[in-house]
Formats: C-alpha cells, sequence, structure tokens
C-alpha cells in the first residue's frame, strides 16, 4: 500500500477515480504515458482509465434514453387522451414537452454514436489484452474509425 504520504511525494492530487477500488487519483509527475495511482497502489494509464470509465458511462446513457423514450410515450398517449377529451389546450403542452424530449433523446443518441475508446486507443501495458484481441498502432485505429 502505498499511502498519502508516498503518494504526495510522487503525484498530485487529480479530480478521477480509481477504477479497482474506488479510490481518489493522483496524477504521476513526469509519468509518461500520463499516469495515475491509488493511495492503495493501484497504477493506471489515462488511456486506460478512458477505456473503464467507458462501459458505465454507455450504460447510464443507455438508460437515460430508455426513459425518455418512455416519457415520449406516455406524453404521446397523454395529448392524445386530452385531445379526446376536448381539452386541447393541455394536450399542446404535452405535445411540447413532448417536442423537448425529442431533442433531449436525439442529443443522447448523438453522445451514443461516439466511438468507444478501447476501439481507438491502443493496448496498454497496464491491463492484459483479451484471448484473440489483437494490438495496433493508437494513429492505424484513428484512421480506421475516420473511413
Amino acid at each position: 500500500m502505498l499511502g498519502s504520504e508516498g503518494l504526495r511525494k510522487i503525484a498530485d492530487a487529480a479530480p478521477f477515480t480509481c477504477p479497482d477500488c474506488g479510490g481518489v487519483l493522483s496524477q504521476v509527475r513526469g509519468a509518461a504515458p500520463l499516469r495515475f495511482r491509488c493511495q492503495v497502489g493501484h497504477a493506471v494509464t489515462a488511456e486506460v482509465l478512458l477505456r473503464e470509465q467507458e462501459d458505465p458511462l454507455r450504460g447510464t446513457m443507455r438508460s437515460a434514453q430508455r426513459l425518455v423514450e418512455e416519457h415520449l410515450e406516455l406524453l404521446a398517449r397523454m395529448a392524445t387522451d386530452a385531445r379526446a377529451k376536448g381539452r386541447d389546450r393541455m394536450a399542446a403542452v404535452f405535445d411540447a414537452r413532448g417536442d423537448e424530449y425529442r431533442r433531449t433523446a436525439q442529443v443522447i443518441r448523438e453522445g451514443l454514436s461516439i466511438p468507444e475508446a478501447n476501439n481507438q486507443i491502443g493496448q496498454t501495458v497496464d491491463r492484459p489484452q483479451a484471448a484473440g484481441e489483437t494490438s495496433i498502432g493508437v494513429e492505424s485505429k484513428l484512421r480506421a474509425t475516420q473511413r
């Protein structure tokens, strides 16, 4: 275990969370590539940290997208019900809220279409490659995703 005192000697506090233990990360001074350590001693490069954050972020965005789509469906049903009961003003309010949610859904869809970090960034020494996974340079991967 590295501990707070040892970590302060080699690193500066950073606003990131260790993907292994949930502790606070510190940026190691002068490290190449950019590296972080936690008090427990876990070490991670910036590339690996980015990749580790990707799955929970995408999962949260997919949950938000499902919730927004449910809101859209509910608002559409509420607008239809209001119109059937002669409450046109209320139906217009539901329609306007639906328009707002449609814009929100589009932003989330665009966010989900951003290429995943592990599709753009080469493997690092911090994590072993999965069986059958190949590693090519960062430049090659970036060119491949831009085609």
